[in-house]
Parts: structure tokens; C-alpha cells; sequence
């Protein structure tokens, strides 16, 4: 018979391997920045997340149209199906990223905002005609990671 975990040690086990994907983030990220220069290597990290990103909001916007719904931000939510536990999410915004700390840490935060570009991405490759803005970052010591959206005409 399988052990049962409380929510309190998955949200723990999802931090935990969302801190260390942050920190796998930031070695490649400073690998490539300590290799090929600041300009260079942004570039290509920028290029790296966007293309990530685009393809996640693809994904989303087929799964969305696959069952007959209009492509809305209200149907992005609901189809991204990212881990409910492991983040703080209140309803300003987000208010503890697991990815963000190792950044934080290291005194990357830098870097660590160009990971932060993917959430543009996936705007784009789901619905182009929704407008994102960021309204604050915890990356930048806000309380809240927030977004302002405009889902256009």
C-alpha cells in the first residue's frame, strides 16, 4: 500500500525541486553569460526562454480550442495547469516563487527576471491579441509578482 503525504510535505517536495530548477536555471544562465559576455549571452537566454515559452502557450491554446472554448485569459488559467502547491498565491499576485530564491540568493536577480520573460511568451504563443504588463516583481523585493492583462477586442 502506498504512503500518504500531507499537503504540507508535497507543497515542501514541490519547492524543493522548484528551487533546484532555479538553481539548474542559473547555471546555465551565468554559464552562458560568463562564456559568451553579458550582451551574448542574454541574448541567446532570452531567445531559449521565449521559444520555451511561445511552445507552452501553444500547447495551452490547443488544448483550449480542442474543447470547443474561446481563447480568453480566463481559459489560459485554467489549462496551464501549473502545481498548485509550491507557490503563494493570493489575489494580488504571487508572493513566494520557489524559482526565484536560489536567483535571490546568489544575488542573480538579473538573471533570474530574464527566466521571468517566459510568462510573456506564453501569452504570445496562446493568444497574441491579450496584453501583459508586470506590475511588480518579487525579484526586485515587491511582496507580489503581479500582472496586468488588457484581453483586447
Amino acid at each position: 500500500m502506498a504512503e500518504k503525504i500531507t499537503t504540507e510535505e508535497c507543497t515542501r517536495q514541490v519547492r524543493r525541486m522548484g528551487n533546484l530548477f532555479g538553481l539548474l536555471y542559473y547555471h546555465f544562465a551565468k554559464t552562458l553569460v560568463d562564456k559568451l559576455g553579458d550582451e551574448r549571452g542574454k541574448e541567446l537566454i532570452l531567445k531559449a526562454v521565449r521559444s520555451y515559452g511561445v511552445e507552452r502557450g501553444t500547447v495551452i491554446r490547443d488544448k483550449v480550442l480542442a474543447a470547443g472554448l474561446d481563447l480568453t485569459l480566463e481559459n489560459f488559467f485554467k489549462f496551464q495547469r501549473l502545481p498548485s502547491l509550491g507557490w503563494e498565491v493570493d489575489e494580488e499576485g504571487v508572493t513566494y516563487c520557489c524559482y526565484a530564491e536560489p536567483w535571490i540568493e546568489r544575488g542573480e536577480v538579473e538573471l533570474g527576471k530574464l527566466y521571468c520573460e517566459i510568462d510573456f511568451a506564453k501569452i504570445e504563443g496562446y493568444n497574441p491579441k491579450i496584453r501583459m504588463n508586470r506590475v511588480s516583481t518579487i525579484l526586485d523585493g515587491e511582496v507580489y509578482c503581479k500582472y496586468a492583462y488588457d484581453e483586447g477586442e
